[in-house]
C-alpha cells in the first residue's frame, strides 16, 4: 500500500498498513506531490523499517519493485 502523510507519519501508515492488510507500506510525505526526486520509506506490517529509497522518482520505483521482488520470491 501506499501512504502520502503530513502528521504522524509512521504511526498513520502503520494504521493504515493494518486497516487495508497490505504486506508493506510505502510512506512519503506531500513534498513528493509534482517533485522531480523523492524519498520513502517501506515498513513491514511489525513497523519495521525495512529500507528508505532516496532519489529520482524512477530510482525510487525501481527499488521499490526490487523489494517486492525479493518477498514474492521468499
Amino acid at each position: 500500500g501506499f501512504a502520502l502523510e503530513t502528521e504522524d507519519q509512521r504511526f498513520r501508515a502503520l494504521a493504515k498498513l493494518e486497516r487495508k492488510s497490505c504486506d508493506l507500506m510505502v510512506l512519503n510525505g506531500p513534498e513528493a506531490m509534482d517533485a522531480v526526486e523523492n524519498s520513502v520509506e517501506l515498513i513491514d506490517p511489525q513497523g519495521n523499517l525495512l529500507q528508505s529509497i532516496q532519489g529520482s522518482k524512477e530510482h525510487v520505483a525501481r527499488g521499490i519493485l526490487e523489494l517486492v521482488g525479493r518477498k514474492l520470491v521468499r
